[in-house]
Order: structure tokens, then C-alpha cells, then sequence
């Protein structure tokens, strides 16, 4: 695990240092450099002075000469904290005061604190001291900080003309604040460069660099080295602009200007590393790579990469002057590495032809980046959202677990891009508009997270993901695809196109598919040796909050060089479906709706076969919902084509026929494909069709034996499921495994034809006043419509008045107290003479039926009125037959009264309700496309 310094704990630090150093300026002694010369310390000098031998000034009293390397020399003497100040020493015409040096100077060993604010010319910007080598770049270095002068700082001091300008060795706690390491500009042509590095550390860690211009470095513009950890960088300025962020005349975007690498991290540098954080570095128009990562465990947050600064830019130049230059902005070479952490202290990177952030590298000199995590990042665009594309947003080249997320990336070729040799990359929560490609994947990985609210949100894209030449598994899920939660048109030309993978692919899973819309062409492309794709649960068309968004093609296969095969849309071949929750989840199956097409496969070519399509919810597309470019059955199969353009079911009008009292269903097909054009049994699928919006939903599947003509299968009709309306079917065979061709759907509906539904129970075997039951819908809302009863004749009566009492819950316990029910209606009976036919039955419409919910159980309690009598069924059976269910209802009855008036006369048990309740299942809202939010 990544450990790094917090944000907060730094401005403590920073803080604590700053008050160190006031206090440290206070208590220590103070040197004057009062010499532009180079001499050495006299050895006629005392130990601690700063004495050359010499003498400085025009008139008498002359002052002993103090250079900067004698000024080094007696700091190092002393055992106190020593500050070097620069308050007498003389200046050129422009203010400037140069110090040229012939070889290195002195190591500092002791806490020595270099002051160039102290200059007298100097009012903030640009250091007026500068050091560096009398002429050309030399092979020496500058200023130097060595064992022992931990807690020192170096401040408004330019340095250039040198190897490295500035080297930390084997120190930390350091403090490198508001100086010129290089690019140093005294006049409008005399630029000084150094011939390697700014800042180096070496063994030196916990330092705070801040507030720098590095310009002008052959190499780095700062080399972390080795063993160097949590030293943190902030508000420095790497390129073409000083530090104050003030239009500068004087600069060009020239490589005189630039460095190679901004910072630049060795593989022996230690963990924890911060490059920006309490305000972030800028770096423009560096000639490689704004930094390059070789350590594991380092961050990157808060810097300003290749684009113009935020206050504008300066006079002459353009938004391409600050592009990088190089390969990549940042290179990731290491592990364990975050690059951003929030939406508000991720980088802002772009501008120029180079890729943003680069992870691992390929090639002759491989490097696997593993772990690595890169999020809320500002790619290709700035704060005002205005273009500076790249062109690759983010490229995972080598590397294991890389993690994308949160990042918002735009007007890029590719916004992220995985390579065949990045395994298990983890992408989500990202924002990809306006690219060529938003997701392009090779290597292994996950696009999307757990759930919508950490999907991607892809649109605006020639193809918002493209999957080429994958050789491992790849998982698509949860992602809004040309549209966001809200359901804005976002639009891609193209959803999510695969081609050439040699692994599976999965486009959604059940409960975690995408929502894909808008596309131009197809939502979901699968062409060019396309294989062992499966999309499952994904919303194509259509948003789970109803707007529709729809696609030209919904799912396109679209083979034409090289098939498209074995792939599955829906539910696999070898897949049970079952409907028993039907139609409350969408399991397998996808919701296709709204588009030009459903599933077209129109113009592929014969090898692409054996793509299953299975299970799917079909709603308003204009064309077929499924289409392999056929017109008519062709009488024997054998064709060559998409899915071997295999026949879809005949279903023989007016054949189809469905007994509501046992749920059971018989139709009358055919399917003129021979065997040996098929693998058969066949499936067919038989799909029930919402008139209003000619629906095709998944009802259940026959196994289909050849037959020349037309023969009767049957089937049961699922519980829940609304009786009646019109079946479609599709014919898929089964030549093994989870891949097998499917067919079109039928020409045309057939209707099924239908009754009301009814549950009977016992034979009536005595008689009574009343009688008690509870009725419970098992599977949709049903509305009781009325009840056939066996009525007796009492003097002379040819009608009997039955009362129907209602409560909310179970009649038992309830039987003797009329609190909580309530009387529903009085319905008229005629009598009938039992003695001779016990199971006479008359019948009475209720004219306001009873409406059950499903898992609510309900009291009826039917009572005769005055006279005449009600049959009642009496057992002493062990146990008594008390329940009767069918597919739809469920009915308990145990408790008869004697008497003629409601909630009197006495209770017996068991006496059980006989006769029949009549019935019909309720319209309903379709569950299926409820609120996928809720």
C-alpha cells in the first residue's frame, strides 16, 4: 500500500519550517558576500571569517572581500546556523549580479541558509543573484548542500552555465525555494543553461521545493536519485514561463528554454514522493516528458501539464507554445504509483501530438507497471473546458491491476487505451467525450464498476469502446454508453464494437448491464472474427428510466471479410430460462427497443453462424427485431448466410389454445428445416406479445422433435403471466456448448385463445348459513368475479340473498367478532334442489369485483340472509382437506356457522367452502422496465 504524506500534515510542515527558519535567522550568525570575484578563503583568515585576503571598495575604510565560495568556506567552520546574504554585493546596469566560478564550490556541511532575496535590487520575481561558469557550459556544478547541513534552504538564487546547477547529497529537510535552476535570461540574448541537471537529490529526503523555475536543462530539470523519499515539489515552474507567471518579453518557446525531463524519478529513489500537492507544479514544452517514474510508490496531484497557464498566455505566444514535445507528458516505469486523487487535485495534462500518461513500457527494454492508479485527472481539455487534445489520453502499455477512475478525458485520438501486454485494468467512474475512441482494450480488464453510479459515461466518440485483437477476458458493465443518468443525448457513432478478439468478451452481466443509446450506427458492433461475445442485461435503446435513445442498429454482426460467430445475445443455447418470476428480472436478457433494427444480421457473411440470440425483451424497434435478411421460409433449410438464415417456426393460425384451470397450453408448429440442415432437438422459443406495443417477451421453450408437417406440442403457461394475447417464436438449434444459430422471429403473431380463469374445490355434503375462506393471489393480481355455489330451497323459496363480507387478512380467529370486516355486497342466488345432484351449482357475478395482490391474503365470509340455505363441504379426514390452489389463486377453508344472520349461531370445524371461484388476472404495470434507479 502507497503511504503518502497528506496534504494537511504538509502545511503543518511547511509551516513548522517557516517558523524554524525565522527563529534559526534570529539566533544565528549572518555572512555578507560583498564580491562578484571567485577567490578562495584566505588561510591568513580566522576560522569562521570570511576574508579572501583581499579588499573591496573605491575609498578607504576598504572592506575585506567576502565571495560566495569564501562565504561557504567559514559557514562550514562555524557550528552555528549560518545565513549568507547578499545585501553588499555590487550590481551590473541590469541589476543583475553575476558570479562566475571556475570549478565547483564547497560542499555545505553545516545548516546554511542562502538568501538572494537579500539582493538589493531584488523586489520579488525573477533572483538577481546568478552564478555560473565564465563561459560555456561547464563540466562542474554548481552549489552543493553535503552531510550534515540538514535543515538549510537556498532562496532566489539563479544558477546555470554548470553540469547541475544544485545538489542535495546525503541531507534532508531542506528548503529550495523561488530560484532559477538555468534558462537564467540577464538580457535579450544571453541565456545560460546548465549541461545536466537543475536540482538533483541524492540520499536526501523530506525536502520542500517550492516555488522554482526550471528551464534550460540538457537533462532533468529535477533528478530524484537514490534513496531520496517524501520530498514533495509544489508550484514550481518547469518550461517556458518564470515562476511569477508574468508575461515575460524576453522568453521564446526555444529548447534554450526548456528541459528535457521535468522531474525525473529513479528506479532507486525511495516511496512517497510528492510532486504537487498543496499547489501543483507547471510544465510546459519540455522536449520528452514532463516526469518519468521509475520508483514505486510516488504521486502525482495537482499539476499543469502542457497547457497555458491558467492566467493566460503571454504576449506573442500561442496554446501550442506550451505543448510537450515529447512522448509523453507523464511515464509511468514503476508500481504503486497514484497519478491524481480527486476531481479537484487531479492534473490537468494536454496540448500536442505526445500521449498524457503512459504506464509500463514495451519493446527491447520491457518494464511491467503494475498497481498503478490513476484518477480525477483533466485530459485533453482545461478548466473552462476548452480543447487540448493529445493524442492518446491515458495508454497502459505493461502492466498489471492499473486502475482508471474518475478522470474526465476529451478531443483526444483515444481517450484510454490498454495494450495487449496490460492484464487486469480496472476502469471506471471516467467521463469520455469527444474522442476517436473512448475505451480501446487489447489486453485484459474490467470497463465499468459494481454499479451505474460508478460506470463511465461515454459519448461523443467515432466509437466509444473498441475492443481489437483482445487475448485475455474482457468485462463491460454498468457504463452509460451516448447517454448519462440523466438520459442526455451524448451519442457515439458507434456504442461498443469488437473485432478480432481471441478471449470472451462480456458485454454486461445480469443486473450489471450498460445503457447504451444514440449511436449513429450500432449500439453493440461485432464484426471481423467477432467470437465468444456474450452480451447480457444491457439496456440497448432504451434508458431504465423509459426515454428512449434509441440506436440505428440495436446489435449489429456485421462480419464481412471475416465472420462473426459463436457469440450470445440474451441466453446461451445449453441455458434453461426460466419464467417462474416472470417478468420481474431481465436475467440474461437484454432489453432491445427503440431502434431503426433490433438484432441485425443482414449483411454478414455465411461464416458468421452460430451467434445465439436468446431471451431478449423486444420493444419499438421500426425494423425486425431480429434480422437475418431473409423474406420467407426457405422449404428445407440448408441456406448459406448469417446463422444459416435458419427457418423460424410456423405456428398453424387459430391452433393455439390454453386451459386457464390447469395452465396448460397446445399449439400446433412446424419448422421446414431437415436434420441434416440442423442439430436437432430444436428450441423454440415461444414469445408473448404485448399487443399495444407489439412486445415480444420470453414465455417458454419447447423442445421441437422433426416433424414433415404440422404437429401439437404443449406447454405450460408460467405463473403470473397474463392469460391470452399473441405468440412469436424463434428457432434455435442445439448442436452443443452455449453457441448455436438462431432464427428470425415468426411472420406473424398467433393468437391465443383463452377463457377466464376458475379454482373449484370439495363436493357439498351438508349445509349451513355461512362459511368462511381466504383467497391469496399466487402469481399476478387477479379480480374475483364471482362465485358458483350450492344453494338449497326453503319454503318454497326459488332465490336465496347471500351477503359477501371482506376483512384484510386471514378470517381465522376473526369468525365470531364483525370489527374489521366489512360488507362488500349482497348477491341474489337461485335455489336448486339438492336432494338428487349434490353438486348442483348456482352462479352469481359480483357487479364490483375483488381485487388480490400477490403474497396479500384476504377474508371472504358468505353469509345467507334471512333464507335458504349454503351447501358447505364437511370432512373428518386426518388432516381435512382445508387448501386448493391452481397456478393463479390459493383458497383456505375450515370454518362453517349455522345461523341466518352475519357473526352468529354456532362454529364448526372443519366445514370447508364448496364450490367454485371465478377469476381473471388483472392488467399490471410491466415490472421490467421499472426504475432500474430505485
Amino acid at each position: 500500500m502507497i503511504h503518502f504524506f497528506h496534504p494537511m500534515r504538509w502545511l503543518v510542515i511547511v509551516g513548522l519550517l517557516f517558523a524554524t527558519s525565522l527563529q534559526a535567522y534570529a539566533q544565528s550568525t549572518t555572512i555578507q558576500v560583498n564580491s562578484l570575484g571567485d577567490a578562495p578563503k584566505s588561510s591568513n583568515a580566522d576560522s569562521g571569517s570570511c576574508w579572501t585576503g583581499d579588499f573591496v571598495g573605491d575609498s578607504p575604510p576598504f572592506a575585506q572581500e567576502c565571495t560566495l565560495r569564501a562565504a561557504i568556506q567559514a559557514a562550514n567552520e562555524r557550528s552555528s546556523r549560518v545565513n549568507i546574504e547578499f545585501t553588499n554585493v555590487p550590481f551590473a546596469s541590469n541589476n543583475f549580479s553575476l558570479i562566475q566560478i571556475g570549478s565547483a564550490l564547497p560542499t555545505i556541511h553545516q545548516r546554511v541558509e542562502l538568501r538572494g532575496q537579500t539582493h538589493p535590487m531584488w523586489t520579488g520575481g525573477r533572483p538577481k543573484v546568478l552564478i555560473s561558469a565564465p563561459a560555456g557550459v561547464a563540466s562542474y556544478s554548481g552549489v552543493t548542500f553535503g552531510e550534515g547541513s540538514d535543515h538549510s534552504s537556498i532562496e532566489n538564487i539563479g544558477i546555470g552555465r554548470l553540469n547541475d546547477a544544485l545538489t542535495i547529497e546525503n541531507a534532508s529537510n531542506l528548503t529550495i525555494q523561488g530560484n532559477s535552476l538555468a534558462g537564467i535570461i540577464t538580457s535579450a540574448s544571453f541565456t545560460i543553461r546548465n549541461g545536466r541537471d537543475g536540482l538533483r537529490l541524492i540520499n536526501s529526503s523530506q525536502n520542500i521545493i517550492r516555488g522554482n523555475s526550471f528551464r534550460g536543462n540538457e537533462r532533468y530539470g529535477v533528478f530524484i536519485g537514490t534513496g531520496s523519499g517524501e520530498n514533495i515539489l509544489f508550484d514550481n515552474n518547469f518550461g517556458v514561463r518564470p515562476n511569477s507567471g508574468l508575461p515575460d518579453p524576453l522568453l521564446e518557446p526555444s529548447e534554450d528554454s526548456t528541459n528535457e525531463t521535468g522531474v525525473f524519478v529513479a528506479a532507486s529513489a525511495n516511496a512517497g514522493n510528492q510532486i504537487g500537492s498543496l499547489g501543483g507544479n507547471y510544465f510546459a514544452n519540455q522536449t520528452a516528458s514532463a516526469m518519468r517514474i521509475f520508483a514505486d510508490g510516488q504521486l502525482v496531484t495537482n499539476n499543469r501539464i502542457g497547457l497555458p497557464p491558467e492566467n493566460g498566455t503571454a504576449p506573442g505566444f500561442f496554446p501550442e507554445d506550451y505543448a510537450l514535445h515529447g512522448e509523453s507528458a507523464i511515464l509511468l516505469g514503476s508500481n504503486d504509483n497514484q497519478v491524481g486523487t480527486s476531481a479537484n487535485t487531479g492534473n490537468a495534462i494536454g496540448g500536442g501530438d505526445q500521449i498524457g500518461i503512459v504506464v509500463g513500457r514495451t519493446g527491447t527494454a520491457p518494464i511491467s507497471a503494475d498497481d498503478n492508479e490513476i484518477v480525477g485527472n483533466r485530459i485533453g481539455l482545461d478548466a473552462d473546458g476548452e480543447p487540448f487534445g493529445l493524442n492518446v489520453g491515458i495508454q497502459i502499455r505493461n502492466g498489471n491491476g492499473s486502475v482508471v477512475r474518475r478522470n474526465r478525458i476529451a478531443n483526444c485520438g483515444q481517450a484510454i487505451r490498454a495494450l495487449t501486454n496490460s492484464s487486469d485494468t480496472d476502469l471506471f467512474a471516467n467521463t469520455l467525450l469527444d474522442n476517436e475512441d473512448g475505451i480501446r482494450m487489447s489486453g485484459s480488464g474490467t470497463i465499468g464498476g459494481t454499479s451505474l453510479a460508478t460506470g463511465n459515461v461515454i459519448g461523443g466518440n467515432a466509437r466509444g469502446i473498441l475492443l481489437v485483437n483482445s487475448n485475455d477476458p474482457i468485462t463491460i458493465r454498468n457504463n452509460y454508453v451516448g447517454t448519462d443518468a440523466d438520459g442526455n443525448d451524448l451519442g457515439n457513432s458507434t456504442g461498443i464494437s469488437v473485432q478480432g478478439n481471441e478471449a470472451t468478451v462480456a458485454i454486461g452481466l445480469p443486473g450489471q448491464g450498460n445503457i447504451i443509446g444514440n449511436s449513429e450506427s450500432s449500439g453493440i458492433l461485432l464484426t471481423s472474427s467477432a467470437s465468444e461475445v456474450t452480451a447480457e442485461g444491457n439496456w440497448i435503446g432504451r434508458h431504465p428510466d423509459g426515454t428512449a435513445i434509441g440506436n440505428l442498429y440495436g446489435i449489429r454482426i456485421a462480419g464481412v471479410t471475416s465472420g462473426a460467430s459463436d457469440n450470445q445475445i440474451g441466453f446461451a443455447a445449453n441455458e434453461s430460462i426460466s419464467t417462474e418470476n416472470w417478468p420481474n428480472a431481465l436475467g440474461s436478457g437484454n432489453v432491445i427497443a427503440h431502434n431503426a433494427r433490433g438484432v441485425d444480421a443482414g449483411s454478414a457473411d455465411d461464416d458468421s453462424v452460430r451467434n445465439t440470440i436468446r431471451g431478449n425483451v423486444f420493444l419499438d424497434n421500426s425494423g425486425r427485431d431480429i434480422n437475418l435478411g431473409m423474406d420467407a421460409i426457405d422449404p428445407g433449410g440448408g441456406n448459406s448466410g448469417p446463422n444459416t438464415q435458419l427457418n423460424w417456426p410456423e405456428i398453424q393460425s387459430g391452433s393455439s389454445a390454453l386451459n386457464p384451470q390447469t395452465g396448460k397450453g397446445e399449439i400446433e408448429l412446424r419448422v421446414q428445416t431437415l436434420p441434416d440442415n440442423a442439430s436437432y432437438p430444436l428450441l423454440v422459443d415461444l414469445y408473448l406479445v404485448d399487443p399495444d406495443s407489439m412486445m415480444p417477451r420470453l414465455l417458454t421453450t419447447i423442445d421441437y422433435v422433426y416433424n414433415v408437417g404440422f404437429s401439437t406440442v404443449s406447454f405450460s403457461w408460467p405463473r403470473g403471466v397474463p392469460m391470452g394475447g399473441q405468440l412469436v417464436a424463434t428457432t434455435t438449434d442445439q448442436p452443443g456448448g452455449p453457441y448455436a444459430n438462431t432464427s428470425q422471429f415468426t411472420a406473424q403473431p398467433v393468437t391465443v385463445g383463452t377463457g377466464p380463469g376458475t379454482l373449484s374445490t370439495a363436493t357439498q355434503n351438508n349445509g349451513s348459513g355461512g362459511v368462511f375462506l381466504d383467497v391469496e393471489a399466487t402469481g399476478s393480481p387477479l379480480e374475483i368475479t364471482g362465485f358458483d355455489l350450492p344453494t338449497a330451497e326453503f319454503d318454497g323459496n326459488s332465490t336465496v340473498e347471500i351477503s359477501v363480507f371482506l376483512r384484510d387478512g386471514s378470517y381465522v380467529g376473526n369468525t365470531d367478532d364483525a370489527d374489521g370486516w366489512q360488507l362488500h355486497e349482497t348477491l341474489t342466488y337461485e335455489t336448486v334442489d339438492l336432494d338428487d345432484t349434490p353438486t348442483a351449482l348456482s352462479s352469481a357475478t359480483l357487479d364490483e369485483v375483488i381485487e388480490l395482490l400477490p403474497g396479500d391474503v384476504t377474508g371472504v365470509y358468505l353469509q345467507t340472509m334471512g333464507n335458504g340455505g349454503l351447501r358447505y363441504h364437511g370432512t373428518n379426514d386426518n388432516p381435512p382437506q382445508t387448501t386448493w390452489s391452481n397456478q393463479d389463486l390459493a383458497l383456505f377453508s375450515d370454518t362453517a356457522t349455522t345461523a341466518n344472520q352475519p357473526f352468529s349461531g354456532n362454529l364448526f370445524s372443519p366445514r370447508a367452502f364448496s364450490g367454485i371461484v371465478r377469476y381473471e388476472i388483472s392488467t399490471q404495470e410491466d415490472p421490467i422496465f421499472q426504475d432500474r434507479f430505485e
